[in-house]
């Protein structure tokens, strides 16, 4: 709901998360546990959609199919 500007880059969050949370687009980390659906390019986490940027989409794929969903 809120925007939150930061001179953190997204790389330096991403080494503090925990590895619950994955980059899905150069804007967005979000938390795995979290997400109500996937498809292609889209993740879903309740009723936010979010798209996948096409260089984050074979990771996040990945963690899912070594995740068994």
């Amino acid at each position: 709901e809120r925007k939150y500007l930061t001179l953190q880059s997204m790389k330096s969050f991403e080494s503090i998360l925990s590895k619950n949370f994955t980059r899905v687009h150069k804007s967005y980390i979000i938390n795995t546990n979290k997400i109500t659906s996937i498809s292609k390019n889209l993740v879903v986490i309740d009723t936010k959609q979010i798209h996948i940027g096409a260089v984050y989409s074979q990771n996040l794929h990945q963690i899912f199919k070594f995740l068994g969903v």
